[in-house]
């Protein structure tokens, strides 16, 4: 069973895995559907959560496109409008605030 988790589980899941924590030691769901993390989820997040949640996604997107690089001006600007648009609209998956904002950062 798929089960969606806050942004902030999510965030920690993350982040666990880049520093090598075992899964078995964390306490998160064994799948994530990414297809379901809100942007509620994102703005209740802590501001070091948001920053790993939005830069797991966008690195998402650009490997989907084959992707290498990011444009670091354009990643500050469209990363500051995907959390004012989540903010304004909590309850749309990031990928709809990414689809909505049509702004890519590489």
């Amino acid at each position: 069973m798929v089960r969606t988790i806050r942004a902030g589980v999510f965030a920690a899941a993350l982040l666990a895995v880049m520093a090598g924590a075992a899964p078995a030691a964390m306490d998160v769901p064994a799948t994530i559907d990414i297809t379901k993390v809100t942007c509620g989820d994102l703005v209740k997040a802590s501001p070091l959560d948001r920053a790993a949640v939005v830069m797991f996604y966008w690195g998402y997107a650009a490997a989907k496109a084959g992707v290498t690089t990011f444009r670091s001006g354009t990643l500050r600007s469209a990363t500051q409008k995907m959390l004012d648009y989540c903010d304004a609209n909590r309850s749309k998956t990031i990928f709809e605030a990414m689809r909505a904002l049509g702004v890519k950062p590489y």
